[in-house]
């Protein structure tokens, strides 16, 4: 019995106090906006496989959600960490750089993928992790944007929806973008 408060205590003490977007909010907005850049503006001149890179990695800056859960775990001493490192612009520039580091150098494979193919790897990164951010941003509206972790923060963040609005938000851009789909690509002949 002690055990069960222990953990309800536990899942108390560090579940969210502020609002912010869904997890499936930040894959499907991401994985939405690569995927229209591909389409209209690039030609499919990148397979979707990176378009589902970018919308897995637009979850990437709250992988301290689950270490915050594990560090209380062990410490047995509530304590979050989430978007004190995670939520800076910083890595995305970084993984920019990686892109542009790799497409400029001389080495024409890494292991089995070609330069473009890595390069375009950390380009994915990049755009989910800033696409995350700028959600945080501007759908929480109380979050700090910081540059670099802990360093230079700015704090102008609009709150454009509130918490209600947030939580349907992602099947609404579901739904539009499976009406795009079928209008686009017919995906009824995949059923």
């Amino acid at each position: 019995m002690s055990c069960t408060i222990q953990q309800n205590n536990l899942y108390n003490s560090i579940k969210p106090i502020k609002s912010m977007p869904l997890a499936v909010t930040h894959i499907i907005i991401t994985i939405v906006l690569v995927d229209l850049y591909r389409h209209y503006i690039a030609k499919n001149s990148f397979s979707r496989v990176y378009v589902l890179i970018a919308g897995i990695a637009g979850l990437l800056p709250d992988a301290d959600i689950p270490l915050s859960w594990l560090i209380s775990l062990f410490s047995k001493t509530p304590l979050i960490v989430h978007r004190i490192f995670t939520h800076a612009v910083i890595w995305s520039i970084l993984f920019v750089l990686i892109a542009f580091i790799i497409h400029i150098s001389s080495k024409k494979k890494y292991f089995k993928f070609t330069k473009k193919q890595v390069a375009l790897f950390f380009i994915m990164i990049s755009i989910g992790w800033l696409s995350h951010i700028v959600l945080d941003c501007t759908l929480q509206g109380n979050e700090t944007i910081s540059w670099i972790p802990i360093i230079a923060n700015l704090n102008f963040c609009p709150k454009w929806l509130t918490q209600e609005a947030i939580t349907g938000l992602d099947a609404i851009i579901l739904l539009a973008w499976l009406i795009h789909e079928e209008i686009k690509h017919k995906i009824k002949d995949y059923f």
